[in-house]
């Protein structure tokens, strides 16, 4: 029978050969003799909230059609890995757009961008007349509907940000534009595997298949704000 009830693992303890703090193999200091008929499962985990809602090489880009009368210039919008929430999240668009489409014609600071807290939606707007623009939907770069004449792309990996700003839907050029719901969760779930623990019938969409657990996830990474009040978020505590 084993001498113990429960048994607390840290991966800060991982072997050498461990791939990472959330792909690690461990070894007890001590080993357990368990009977044929005991039972072994995982009680609760506990997970650092360091997930980005936007991440570099993940979904970082925004693909953008900045038109005039007789010409067009379509540019790759890059933004930073950060914890945005939506005010954060617009200025770094408003930022990021204007730097890339500075001297198109001549003009510089082309866009406004807005978070609006009541709707959770963001606004572009133009600050010039006779200009239209358009945000691409993944569909349209994918299939390249529009003749995209800007840098090159990976169809197959477009790291694109239109999942957080809701943008499915593809629009003709306007001087501006309004985002659907964002979603500033980079995850909505993990998933704990394990193949000594799992009877693989479960199967994941990224291939694994020893899925012990889905863990959705419900609070944004570091902070928001709420009520005029800042929450932060520090670990994500599951039990199960």
């Amino acid at each position: 029978m084993s001498r113990f009830k429960k048994i607390y693992i840290d991966s800060n303890h991982r072997t050498q050969n461990s791939n990472s703090s959330s792909d690690f193999e461990i070894y007890l200091p001590e080993s357990q003799e368990c009977g044929n008929d005991t039972k072994l499962y995982i009680h609760e985990i506990t997970i650092p909230n360091s997930i980005y809602p936007v991440q570099t090489g993940l979904n970082h880009t925004l693909y953008l059609r900045l038109t005039d009368f007789s010409n067009t210039t379509d540019v790759k919008v890059e933004l930073q890995s950060s914890s945005y929430v939506g005010d954060t999240l617009a200025t770094e668009l408003q930022t990021m757009m204007n730097l890339a489409t500075n001297g198109f014609m001549t003009n510089n600071d082309y866009f406004t961008v807005v978070y609006n807290f009541v709707t959770n939606k963001i606004t572009i707007a133009l600050n010039y007349e006779d200009f239209s623009f358009k945000i691409i939907t993944d569909y349209e770069m994918e299939y390249n509907t529009i003749g995209w004449t800007g840098a090159s792309y990976d169809k197959n990996n477009l790291k694109s940000i239109n999942q957080v700003l809701g943008n499915y839907t593809p629009n003709l050029n306007y001087p501006t534009w309004a985002s659907g719901f964002l979603t500033l969760l980079a995850s909505r779930n993990l998933y704990l595997t394990c193949s000594e623990l799992s009877d693989a019938k479960q199967f994941g969409s990224t291939g694994a298949y020893n899925i012990v657990k889905k863990i959705p996830i419900n609070a944004p990474f570091g902070s928001v704000i709420y009520d005029n009040e800042i929450i932060t978020y520090d670990y994500i505590n599951v039990s199960i």
